[in-house]
């Protein structure tokens, strides 16, 4: 009597005999092994599927993991290695239903930024009339001072004073603050198509701000298709109650493709600003890079401000030149004043000769014919320092407010 139990999850039959004979055995697996395999094969297949299902992730499990842990991180590095480079973004703001048009030349250098912005704006000048023009106003930021001088002039041949603030000295010393009107315009290009907000929002947050930070809970995560692409969606509550939303295409360098930041604003309004990006390849690298930015803010659901912002022209990793930083690379006439903040302890007024700062009594050693702003300066003193204090102070006020007046 023959007893043979078979477990098929084996995969292979496996009699179970008493008082058998090894040649006995043998021939019993020839004779049944071809008839037994058939009744194997669908539950061996089974078995092997498991079992690869537990110990070998599919490729899903194995992307999701990879992209939750890097992408974002890898986004970091890709910008990160865009160290020297220059950009022209023209900006188009919608208003109230009014188009508004201003051109952005931007320069960058390791932590170094310089910004020409070219725009339309009114000014009241000191003798109280107004006055509308389209100028250029230059910015240059560095750890050690911010620099800023314009175009405009009050009259032919009249140039308003340029700024220099020394960094160092209004953060240790005075406890002044750096003025705000000329962080506004602290414009950043790598931070372009990552950081939700208007331009003038950017200088208040880093890219790592939005990308890879600590200090948040994953709400969802999943792979979509935006535009023909495989992008990633992540979605995070923040600590502080915000929340933010990326989506990044793995084979766009990696590149956020849109991001989003929802927040209450402390009247307790829901706020969202986005943007959403067009990205194109440029240089011999073939760097992957915004085309075109569209930013929108929405408070309560309802749509508010909205701009979009064409990058018509990006270099990087060139060199560029470390004049554009000081204020020689400044375009600043000779002759025309220097404000400085902190002031001079001594109490001087400080000129630019074309080459460097220069006090009063030096400029005046010289043939004034070569300092023409200087000269007339020199014969109206007191209303000169009265009338470019009190337009410089105009020009912080209404270009600060034509940039944060759409994140009030």
């Amino acid at each position: 009597m023959l007893n043979i139990n078979l477990y098929p999850c084996r995969g292979i039959a496996f009699p179970m005999y008493l008082n058998t004979s090894r040649s006995d055995r043998r021939n019993i697996i020839n004779k049944n092994s071809l008839r037994d395999a058939g009744h194997l094969r669908l539950p061996t297949m089974l078995c092997i599927a498991l079992l690869l299902a537990i110990f070998i992730p599919g490729k899903n499990a194995l992307s999701q993991k990879a992209t939750l842990s890097s992408l974002e991180q890898d986004v970091l590095k890709y910008r990160h290695n865009l160290h020297r480079g220059h950009a022209i973004i023209e900006v188009t703001r919608i208003d109230g239903g009014r188009k508004k048009f201003s051109r952005i030349e931007a320069f960058f250098d390791g932590s170094k930024v310089r910004t020409n912005v070219l725009q339309t704006l009114r000014h009241t000048l000191p003798d109280g009339e107004s006055k509308e023009s389209r100028d250029l106003y230059k910015y240059a930021f560095t750890p050690e001072e911010n620099l800023f001088h314009t175009d405009f002039q009050t009259k032919p041949g009249e140039p308003v004073a340029a700024y220099r603030d020394d960094v160092k000295l209004l953060n240790s010393e005075t406890g002044h603050r750096v003025r705000k009107m000329n962080l506004t315009y602290r414009i950043d290009p790598r931070k372009l198509g990552i950081v939700p907000g208007d331009l003038g929002s950017l200088h208040s947050r880093g890219i790592q701000d939005i990308l890879n930070r600590p200090d948040r809970k994953l709400i969802n995560s999943k792979e979509i298709n935006a535009g023909g692409h495989s992008t990633w969606m992540h979605e995070y509550q923040l600590n502080n109650g915000i929340k933010l939303k990326l989506e990044i295409s793995p084979e766009h360098g990696p590149s956020v493709m849109a991001a989003e930041l929802k927040f209450l604003s402390p009247r307790g309004a829901t706020i969202i600003d986005r943007i959403d990006n067009i990205l194109t390849q440029y240089g011999p690298d073939r760097i992957w890079f915004p085309e075109s930015i569209r930013y929108f803010r929405s408070v309560n659901g309802v749509k508010g401000s909205e701009s979009e912002f064409r990058i018509l022209e990006a270099q990087f990793n060139i060199n560029i030149d470390p004049e554009l930083f000081t204020l020689a690379g400044m375009d600043i006439p000779k002759g025309t004043m220097v404000i400085l903040d902190p002031p001079d302890k001594e109490g001087r007024t400080f000129f630019w000769d074309g080459t460097q700062l220069s006090t009063e009594s030096q400029i005046q050693s010289r043939t004034l014919t070569d300092f023409p702003v200087a000269s007339r300066f020199q014969r109206r003193w007191g209303w000169l320092i009265t009338a470019n204090l009190l337009f410089i102070a105009a020009i912080g006020f209404f270009a600060g407010y034509r940039f944060l007046s759409s994140h009030r």
